[in-house]
Order: C-alpha cells, then sequence, then structure tokens
C-alpha cells in the first residue's frame, strides 16, 4: 500500500510529517530518505518534512547511531536531526 500524488510547478506546498515512538530510529530516517528523494527530484521547496515522536522521553536527542548508519549507507544525513 502507499500514497501516490502528483506535486508539479504552481502546486500548493505539501507538508508530511513522519511519527514513530520515539523519533529516534524510524521516522528520522524516513523523514530524511523523503527529504532526500524530493530534492533530487527538484521538489525540495514544495515538500516540508518534519519528524516527532509519540513517547520521546528525552526532547533534543539525536538519531540513535544505528539509526544514523543506515540513512547515511543509502547517502542520508540524519546526524543534525533532534527528537520531538
Amino acid at each position: 500500500m502507499g500514497i501516490s500524488f502528483r506535486i508539479g510547478a504552481g502546486s500548493p506546498k505539501v507538508s508530511v510529517l513522519m511519527v514513530c515512538t520515539a523519533n529516534i530510529c524510524r521516522s528520522p530516517i524516513a523523514h530524511g530518505l523523503l527529504t532526500h528523494y524530493a530534492e533530487l527530484r527538484g521538489l525540495g521547496k514544495q515538500i516540508a518534512v518534519d519528524s516527532a515522536g509519540t513517547q520521546v522521553g528525552m526532547r533534543g536527542q539525536r538519531p540513535d547511531p544505528r539509526a544514523q548508519a543506515v540513512a547515511k549507507a543509502a547517502g542520508v544525513d540524519i546526524s543534525r536531526f533532534k527528537t520531538r
């Protein structure tokens, strides 16, 4: 199952929020990947991506080092993200 929509010149800005439990693994990886692929396709200014957690214990924490390694292996740096 997936979501498909078309974005082009003149389209309104689309906001996407990636959510997981703690915002240290899954949602930061998804956030980084979607941002990366949007930029590769020239859509960086038309798609606003963010991530958050439903049960964040420590706000402002960086993504788990393992999540950073997975993202980095895909060519995406998520080290600057912080939990919220």
